[in-house]
């Protein structure tokens, strides 16, 4: 295959097959300026939005594993239908307005053969290591990638490296000193499936983002009592919901919990709602890169290396809609400066502009485990993408309907499910109860 010019097509590697690596092999594939592979350790495309049958009697089964799963049974997104799609094929329309697990798996499905994107995935493919290679000083991506299947290794190059394995694989699991007493089951969120086996029991949560207030909305429907521990004391549920206490402060004992006023409580189970970690085993000391908690430095608008500019990130974003505003756009700005229509500062640039950004996010109050955390600075930053990359941007009543969803949810984490939002046009949308 020869490249438009004449030359030899850059090879471009993508780590993952979920909706981030779905959408950059989109971009890259069928294009004979690149010849791009993905490499996904399990035997099917969608990443998180898996659910194989059998995961719930192995709720911690390892990512090497086909039961391997980050979702509940249950689950439905918690960004509107209109804000989670790809560019130029949306979510079915008539759908809920927070769709099921499964209406999403099925989209990613039917992106995959729209795209005619399978040819360009290698499934069972393991990387295990990520190694920047110096050759004639063009600085190249050496992958060691494992063929699980065949139980065999592969040494090769490429010159564009995509990273696109999510943040949703590794679990944070902090010192939670208001449990260090208890002795009895303790799971992570990642682990729970299904409401049922918490039925008339006490359940303690520690955690209320979102998947805290998710899972308690599931469980409050059986459980005996449901407890939110959460870090700033604040209601959310209202009176009405006679079996949920939400507590900032409270002890353990060896079989339950102890309140400032001194009540004791018996509980039958801990649900850690305490997020996620990143993790990228798979990358070399020599990448050049500081990887904490919540935080891959030094990233160029939060995507792009400093030190190899041809290493990649897409979808480090949190608080964004799943993987509409913010996913495409990365992939769109870096496929514009891969193709040479964008330049990039120099790397002393990039990395004090990737500093300013971490401090100006601490001086806010921003926790340093947030630093990708987009929440009402997403829309500027994907216009800014846009403006540079010379991509069409979202239109206007996309934040519109961010904000309003995002209102509902904090105010009311049981409820925001039952309100119907639908864009009218580029500036205009509904947003009513049902």
């Amino acid at each position: 295959m020869q490249r438009t010019d004449g030359s030899t097509p850059k090879r471009v590697a993508v780590i993952g097959a979920g909706a981030a690596g779905l959408c950059t092999l989109r971009h890259f594939s069928g294009n004979p300026n690149y010849r791009v592979t993905a490499f996904e350790q399990q035997d099917r495309i969608g990443g998180i939005w898996n659910y194989p049958e059998g995961c719930e009697e192995q709720p911690e089964a390892p990512d090497s594993s086909p039961l391997y799963c980050r979702v509940y049974r249950d689950l439905r997104i918690n960004s509107p239908r209109v804000l989670t799609h790809l560019r130029d094929l949306p979510l079915p329309a008539g759908s809920d307005t927070y769709v099921h697990r499964t209406v999403v798996r099925n989209y990613l499905t039917h992106y995959t053969s729209h795209f005619k994107l399978l040819p360009y995935i290698k499934f069972r493919h393991r990387v295990i290591s990520v190694t920047p290679v110096n050759i004639n000083t063009d600085i190249k991506w050496r992958l060691l990638v494992q063929d699980t299947a065949n139980q065999t290794f592969a040494d090769t190059l490429f010159d564009v490296l995509f990273i696109c394995n999510g943040h949703f694989n590794k679990p944070y699991l902090p010192d939670v000193p208001e449990i260090k007493v208890y002795q009895g089951p303790v799971i992570h969120s990642s682990a729970y499936r299904t409401p049922e086996p918490y039925r008339n029991k006490v359940v303690l949560m520690v955690g209320a983002g979102s998947s805290g207030n998710d899972i308690a909305c599931e469980l409050m429907h059986v459980a005996k009592t449901v407890i939110i521990k959460q870090k700033v004391a604040a209601r959310k549920f209202p009176d009405r919901f006679v079996n949920v206490q939400e507590v900032s402060h409270l002890k353990s004992t060896e079989k339950g919990v102890v309140f400032p006023n001194g009540t004791k409580t018996k509980i039958d189970a801990v649900i850690l709602c305490t997020g996620y970690q990143f993790d990228f085993p798979f990358l070399t000391p020599d990448c050049g890169l500081e990887i904490s908690r919540g935080r891959v430095a030094p990233l160029y608008r939060h995507m792009i290396s400093c030190v190899y500019p041809t290493m990649m990130f897409i979808g480090l974003l949190s608080h964004t809609p799943f993987f509409g505003a913010g996913t495409e756009d990365q992939v769109l700005f870096c496929k514009a400066y891969i193709d040479g229509k964008v330049k990039l500062p120099s790397r002393e640039d990039m990395i004090a502009d990737c500093d300013r950004d971490y401090r100006e996010r601490l001086a806010e109050g921003i926790l340093p485990h947030k630093a990708h955390m987009m929440r009402k600075k997403l829309w500027p930053y994907c216009r800014q993408l846009a403006e540079e990359a010379g991509f069409q941007p979202h239109d206007p009543v996309m934040e519109k309907i961010n904000a309003a969803s995002n209102q509902n949810i904090v105010w009311t984490p049981y409820d925001f499910r039952n309100y119907k939002i639908e864009k009218v046009d580029a500036d205009t949308f509904v947003c009513e109860h049902l």
